[in-house]
């Protein structure tokens, strides 16, 4: 029998910090870029915008919450279990991407390298929040098993009839939730 010892409560500090600070960078960035347009620029466009406050922002954001991101997703692979230890891995290789979004932006080379980062951020996101549904549904954390299948159902309905400049907000928004969610059931103690 595995019994970890570790208290997640430092982890969920983190990754609730993560998910508020990713927002918050979001947000003052595409706000301070008069010219980025939602479903008509990728978010990666302000990494390379006119305005240097939000291209500084932007890729600052990715580099420190990637690795943040990095950080929760180690310390979610030990404290958790099954499903949700393989999530905690995925989403740290998720992290890894994020961190080399922030530093190779979309205008290096042709972008074909930026955009495979991107996606393959996106591709270990998704994997993660399903490994994780799993995970709390297994363990019976059925309310976290909600807003993840909530928030994986969203992702892929836009699929479906979205521009991918759209569907990457949305799908950045639904990690951000996520995040957020899975930081909290961290926090509060499971009954032994």
């Amino acid at each position: 029998m595995n019994v970890s010892n570790r208290h997640p409560g430092p982890f969920a500090a983190i990754g609730l910090l993560a998910a508020f600070a990713f927002a918050v960078v979001l947000i003052v960035a595409i706000n301070g870029d008069s010219a980025w347009v939602y479903g008509e620029n990728m978010l990666s466009d302000l990494g390379i915008s006119d305005v240097q406050m939000s291209a500084d922002l932007f890729n600052y954001g990715c580099l420190i919450v990637g690795i943040l991101v990095f950080v929760y997703g180690l310390g979610k692979a030990a404290c958790e279990t099954e499903c949700n230890r393989a999530s905690g891995c995925i989403l740290a290789i998720s992290a890894i991407f994020l961190i080399l979004i922030g530093y190779i932006h979309s205008d290096f080379g042709n972008g074909n390298t930026h955009d495979t980062i991107a996606i393959l951020t996106f591709l270990f996101l998704f994997i993660a929040m399903v490994l994780s549904a799993i995970g709390d549904w297994r363990d019976g954390a059925r309310i976290n098993t909600a807003i993840t299948v909530i928030l994986i159902l969203i992702i892929l309905g836009c699929a479906v009839g979205m521009s991918i400049e759209a569907l990457e907000v949305i799908t950045v928004a639904c990690g951000i939730v996520w995040l957020a969610a899975i930081s909290s059931k961290m926090i509060i103690p499971k009954k032994a």
